[in-house]
């Protein structure tokens, strides 16, 4: 994706061919390409409140598994040395699992799923996007992947 795209540098871009809409950053693009492209709604909702709870679960993802799987990740097998704040990155991991549980009724709350999916009946872009992270969860937790060298 060209710089002029993509201003950060460090995000996903993309760049629209049927309508010249450039956008960068994950949570944009998502919402963007399922509104433009998705019109048959197989992984999505266009009903009240799904709508909505699928923009929470998004957010959810991007705000708070992706950054605390990522620095937890960081700590546990790419940074050289311990620190003795690592341990918050995992906390903040483990109480995104707990949500998750909760929400998929793996545990005892008051709002559990009834189908296995975070919104509605079906499987919809929000899971997908907690299943790369969720997939890396055991060495991200107890750094058991491999040890890889920051250069």
């Amino acid at each position: 994706m060209a710089e002029s795209a993509n201003p950060p540098t460090l995000f996903t871009a993309i760049k629209d061919p049927n309508g010249g809409v450039v956008l960068w950053e994950s949570c944009p693009i998502i919402r963007y390409l399922i509104e433009k492209y998705h019109k048959k709604n197989t992984f999505s909702y266009d009903t009240v409140p799904e709508k909505y709870l699928l923009d929470q679960w998004l957010f959810f993802q991007a705000s708070g598994q992706g950054p605390y799987y990522g620095q937890a990740g960081w700590f546990n097998m790419l940074h050289p040395e311990k620190i003795p704040s690592q341990h918050c990155y995992i906390d903040q991991t483990k109480r995104v699992v707990g949500v998750l549980d909760q929400a998929l009724g793996q545990s005892k709350s008051l709002v559990q799923s009834k189908s296995g999916w975070l919104v509605g009946d079906k499987c919809t872009y929000v899971d997908l996007s907690f299943f790369m992270w969720d997939e890396q969860i055991a060495p991200i937790m107890d750094g058991s992947g491999p040890r890889l060298e920051v250069v």
